[in-house]
């Protein structure tokens, strides 16, 4: 059974009580209660390791005096507290936790107006720091985050208002075994993604098992590619789109690391598809990408976590098969509400991405009624 110092002081790891399967049985009891009226088979559970799972965190730097400097979360009374260790965090995050500190403290190029810290790893040797200031960072910022990246083996990116400063680079490299095949991605700092390393191959594997493969794959809000790598490994084609320029961007240099030409990447809000789809308007940002060549016949969906909303459900609908991951359940089950007066749920899955909080990842196939 996992230990941490901070159960029971820290708000983030609020469900802890009994160990991790007790916690998981919890949430598990949870989700059936909310989904019994729409689902009545077998939800397909997917946990997550015990400990050293999270491959991602973002810390406040807090300061006492000259000397004191410490990374620090909120606790149950929303104020800060010194984090020693993070035993969720991944064996390197967790060791630079306990060592990152008093290298910051000991240098003032360093520590000066800095703000935050935040770890972004790949649950082996790579790591970003990604150090925020209240202050212009100059070249001698530069030589101590060089000198920082050499002695603990992390890349360093600077922010400022207005301005990054990076040492090595802004990503790391992960591969995951997805349906029999290696897909490598880079995942950067500043771009979303999945925290847990080991759910997250779990998701894709569901995820590509449970899709049908017929025809052709439209995806929307596809953000850095997670699913989009694995989804164009088995689909003809596949159409994926997302609005924020630097997600897309790294995308397409995940398109080039597993060399997919199948895939095709629009920078497009979910609305805009809609109308690129019906012809309603035209895009510059899709030129060299045919609409009217695709058969689509499956969507995918990962929305935020507000949900698909009503236009999305709506333009949801008009597919065969619907393939979704949720990050709340709550807006899942009234996206469910309405797709479920024209599909049927053909598989329903629990990933625990978050283990020891309340939140549950899910997945959701399906198909159209009359199909």
């Amino acid at each position: 059974m996992m230990k941490c110092a901070h159960f029971g002081v820290c708000n983030a790891c609020v469900n802890y009580v009994g160990g991790y399967n007790a916690q998981l049985e919890r949430k598990l009891e949870t989700l059936k209660a909310e989904f019994g009226h729409l689902w009545s088979g077998e939800f397909e559970v997917f946990d997550s390791p015990e400990a050293n799972f999270r491959d991602r965190v973002e810390f406040r730097v807090y300061k006492e005096g000259d000397d004191g400097l410490y990374f620090a979360l909120t606790n149950r009374e929303k104020r800060f507290f010194e984090v020693k260790e993070c035993e969720i965090l991944s064996h390197p995050l967790n060791e630079l936790v306990k060592t990152l500190p008093p290298a910051l403290n000991s240098d003032n190029r360093l520590r000066e107006k800095l703000f935050s810290a935040e770890l972004l790893g790949n649950g082996k040797s790579e790591c970003v720091l990604n150090l925020v200031y209240h202050r212009k960072l100059d070249d001698e910022w530069q030589k101590a985050a060089q000198e920082l990246s050499e002695k603990y083996g992390v890349y360093v990116n600077g922010r400022s208002k207005g301005v990054i400063r990076t040492v090595g680079q802004d990503y790391v490299t992960r591969s995951f075994d997805v349906a029999g095949e290696k897909l490598t991605y880079i995942i950067k700092q500043n771009c979303f993604s999945q925290p847990n390393g080991a759910v997250n191959e779990k998701m894709l594997n569901w995820a590509v098992k449970n899709a049908s493969g017929e025809g052709d794959l439209i995806e929307l809000y596809c953000g850095s590619g997670n699913f989009t790598m694995a989804f164009a490994k088995k689909y003809r084609k596949v159409f994926a789109t997302e609005v924020v320029k630097e997600a897309i961007d790294a995308a397409k240099k995940n398109r080039e690391l597993n060399n997919l030409d199948n895939l095709y990447l629009g920078r497009i809000s979910a609305e805009e598809a809609s109308e690129a789809l019906t012809g309603a308007r035209e895009f510059t940002r899709l030129q060299g990408i045919n609409l009217k060549e695709f058969d689509f016949h499956t969507i995918f969906v990962d929305p935020p976590r507000s949900g698909l909303g009503e236009k999305g459900r709506e333009f949801a609908a008009n597919y065969d098969e619907i393939i979704y991951i949720s990050c709340s359940p709550e807006t899942l089950k009234t996206d469910l509400e309405y797709l479920t007066k024209t599909h049927e749920i053909k598989a329903f899955a629990a990933f625990d991405q978050f283990a020891y909080t309340n939140h549950l990842e899910c997945g959701v196939k399906l198909i159209k009624k009359d199909k």
